[in-house]
């Protein structure tokens, strides 16, 4: 490895003892995934001519914000996303009296739009902000697939009970709609939790939860995944939200040093080995030379795993596994 990459990997590990650092610090209050439930109809012309703007400025946000795509079967009920389920689709849209038809944006429960209403200027208010509360789910791969939720009170929170709810969606869908719209985002398959959504009290700083559920064979497999919302029952805002595809958030006061993790060979081309402690807590993260969450994995109970690397383009990125102790950490690169 050349002095440049020398530098370019000391920087890369210090971003990220850094990022574990800022997160692990109990001082830090967690990131704020604003929820965005749209509520859309396939063969509305309306709903084609706004969502593709509404998505298209979602883009300049990515990995700030969680997104469920209803469809209520208003005005059109041959809708096929609502023909899938519709008795539960009709109900979230009933849940909000401000939302009549399609299409419509409901943003943290509490501030009603249409698509084209959902400015740059209204996602810059919601992104980047920051909650008492953390939202944290993992979610294990495959058909029969079991979720882990925690939900923690980082300090200032005084909801008594709150009201949790759990969706699975499918991240895209192709299929040519009748108004035009292509590719479909985060739609809609099926409540988790009760449909009014599971109470919580609220009276420990830490709450764990589990759930189970199957990949119905009419969705894509690698598609299909989780999105979690504690919701306030009086005013029905949304405290936070959070998916598999977050980051870690910790409470840990003190500062771990990272352990080194057994990966080979590296560099890698096709596929990267990584041997799993023992002592692993959670999922295999995988993070670019940006920080970003390119990979996430359950590897629990797994001595080793065999990571394809094609879908990862040539560069450095950081391998991380959280354990009970502390935090397993390494660098590798990707070449062609």
């Amino acid at each position: 490895m050349n002095r440049f990459k020398n530098i370019t990997l000391f920087l890369l590990l210090a971003a990220s003892s850094a990022f574990y650092t800022q997160h692990a610090n109990a001082q830090d209050m967690p990131t704020k995934y604003p929820l965005l439930e749209l509520f859309t109809n396939t063969p509305c012309p309306i709903c084609g001519n706004q969502d593709p703007g509404f998505f298209g400025r979602l883009e300049s946000y990515e990995d700030q914000y969680h997104l469920v795509s209803f469809y209520p079967g208003s005005p059109y009920s041959s809708c096929i996303f609502y023909q899938a389920n519709t008795t539960e689709n009709r109900a979230r849209r009933d849940f909000y009296p401000q939302i009549v038809g399609s299409p419509d944006v409901a943003l943290n429960g509490v501030d009603f739009r249409s698509p084209n209403s959902v400015s740059t200027s209204i996602l810059d208010d919601i992104t980047g902000n920051t909650s008492w509360l953390s939202v944290q789910v993992s979610e294990t791969s495959g058909v029969e697939r079991d979720v882990s939720i925690t939900l923690e009170n980082h300090g200032g929170g005084d909801l008594d009970t709150g009201i949790l709810y759990a969706v699975i969606v499918e991240r895209e869908i192709d299929y040519d709609a009748p108004n035009g719209i292509k590719l479909h985002h985060n739609v809609f398959r099926k409540f988790l939790t009760e449909l009014e959504g599971d109470t919580i009290a609220m009276n420990s700083d830490v709450i764990n939860l589990t759930y189970q559920y199957d990949v119905e064979i009419e969705w894509q497999l690698e598609e299909a995944y989780v999105v979690v919302w504690l919701m306030d029952p009086e005013t029905k805002e949304v405290i936070n939200s959070g998916t598999k595809f977050d980051p870690l958030v910790s409470s840990t006061s003190s500062v771990v040093e990272p352990l080194p993790l057994k990966l080979f060979p590296n560099p890698a081309s096709e596929y990267l080995n990584i041997q799993i402690p023992e002592r692993a807590k959670e999922a295999l993260r995988v993070y670019d030379s940006s920080g970003r969450l390119v990979h996430h994995q359950d590897v629990l109970n797994i001595g080793q795993v065999e990571l394809a690397l094609g879908d990862l383009a040539p560069g450095l990125y950081i391998a991380e596994i959280i354990l009970e102790d502390g935090v397993a950490r390494s660098s590798f690169e990707v070449i062609r």
